[in-house]
């Protein structure tokens, strides 16, 4: 349990604090967040939405309309996605788990919109790894 969690944007212009613990971490594999994040699924962090504070670089967000509810917010320089609002759950925030500066130390615990996963998205323990980028 960390008292607080470090977050920011790939390019360094938005930093945010999360004072508190995360309800739960999940894997969604639902099509918008697919497409929304260029990425095969999103793993977001559920942390109350007054847990969230912005310390640096507030003008550097922007926000945008995700389905019928929902509002991404990303960074305008280099389109790091950082977190979601939801209009129907205004308590709390979803931040994506690759903003959080000590993400790794945060276990999901579910995959959500499993009948829009990626299959082989069910392989992923079977591929090779590798510590750094391709050889060659």
């Amino acid at each position: 349990m960390a008292d607080n969690y470090q977050a920011s944007c790939a390019c360094g212009k938005v930093h945010f604090v999360l004072d508190g613990e995360p309800h739960l971490t999940f894997n969604c594999h639902c099509t918008i967040c697919r497409k929304a994040n260029g990425s095969a699924f999103s793993t977001y962090s559920v942390f109350s939405r007054g847990d969230l504070r912005i310390t640096e670089g507030a003008e550097e967000i922007q926000a945008a309309d995700v389905g019928d509810h929902a509002m991404k917010h990303f960074c305008r320089s280099c389109g790091t996605p950082l977190f979601g609002l939801h209009r129907l759950a205004a308590d709390i925030c979803l931040v994506s788990l690759g903003a959080i500066d000590t993400g790794g130390a945060i276990l999901p615990i579910a995959n959500v919109f499993c009948r829009s996963k990626l299959p082989w998205s069910f392989e992923l323990n079977k591929m090779i790894n590798h510590e750094v980028n391709l050889p060659g």
